[in-house]
């Protein structure tokens, strides 16, 4: 029996109805979330945050299907969404909207403006996202270690870093990462909520969250809006099943960061067709875009 949201809720135009025992498993999760102080990276948020990712009840993948059901779940019923970026690419002789990311401008999820701070890993001279930002009223702290350039002050708002984001501090395929606790050290950050964070890093978002998530879980609990670009590749066959599996690891992520309280916001297959392809008979893609919200209530 499929699920039908309650009357009167404001469903999204793009929000896909999954059947009801996934719903029921999904507000399961989130119901286990106990409001707490969590956005303050004091004892209480410390001790929460990581009680909440050690006592995750993480549901086992059995297969691709259950995989790609993950984005057909009911989305947060934001009745305020705004894009911030986005600017015309070509590639391969494809041309897209490439950088855009979604906000859900509710009270009191939205960033307040002149108070926000916004981390922004992967900019590829694609500074759209990060400008939108900061036109807003936000400080915007811009981050990639494959681009040209060194540190240096792009505006008033928006001040550049060629650092990138890792599971640990080091020399990677990318140039030099740090971990995002290390970062927010190094700036003065820590203990302050971040109201967007997003991470384009091009495969790293999973160990870099993973090390997140394992070790300082608090950080995360202080976010309010995550954005990601996952890149799980094309599904060759592959056993998802097993932990070393990127689709796992994905999936054990998601599920981690619902119980920190976060609720998909918005998702896309990423818009360059040259990163898509058919799987029985549905649509998929080498990457998606998805974006969480966590209401300060959690």
């Amino acid at each position: 029996m499929p699920f039908k949201p309650a009357a009167g809720t404001n469903v999204p135009a793009n929000i896909r109805i999954v059947d009801e025992a996934h719903t029921k498993m999904l507000f399961r999760r989130q119901a286990a979330v106990t409001p707490t102080v969590a956005a303050s990276h004091g004892t209480a948020g410390v001790d929460w945050a990581a009680t909440a990712v050690n006592n995750c009840q993480v549901e086992p993948l059995q297969d691709i299907k259950q995989f790609f059901g993950y984005f057909k779940q009911p989305l947060y019923p934001c009745k305020d969404m705004r894009q911030f970026g986005g600017a015309d690419q070509w590639k391969e002789g494809v041309r897209f909207i490439d950088g855009d990311k979604w906000a859900c401008m509710d009270p009191p999820l939205a960033p307040p403006p002149a108070r926000c701070l916004v981390y922004s890993f992967g900019i590829k001279n694609e500074w759209s996202f990060d400008d939108a930002m900061a036109a807003y009223g936000c400080q915007v702290f811009s981050f990639d270690p494959t681009m040209a350039v060194g540190d240096h002050q792009r505006s008033s708002g928006v001040t550049f870093f060629r650092l990138g984001v890792g599971g640990a501090p080091g020399n990677t395929r990318l140039g030099q990462v740090d971990r995002l606790g290390g970062i927010m050290k190094k700036l003065g950050h820590v203990g302050r909520k971040i109201d967007y964070l997003k991470m384009d890093i091009e495969g790293m978002e999973v160990e870099t969250l993973e090390e997140v998530l394992e070790h300082q879980p608090e950080i995360l609990a202080s976010v309010t809006h995550l954005g990601l670009e996952i890149h799980p590749g094309r599904y060759k066959g592959e056993d998802v099943r097993r932990s070393s599996s990127k689709y796992w690891r994905l999936w054990r992520m998601f599920q981690r960061l619902e119980c920190l309280g976060f609720s998909l916001l918005h998702w896309n297959i990423n818009p360059a067709s040259f990163n898509h392809y058919w799987w029985n008979d549905s649509l998929q893609a080498t990457c998606y875009e998805l974006v969480w919200v966590r209401s300060p209530a959690h």
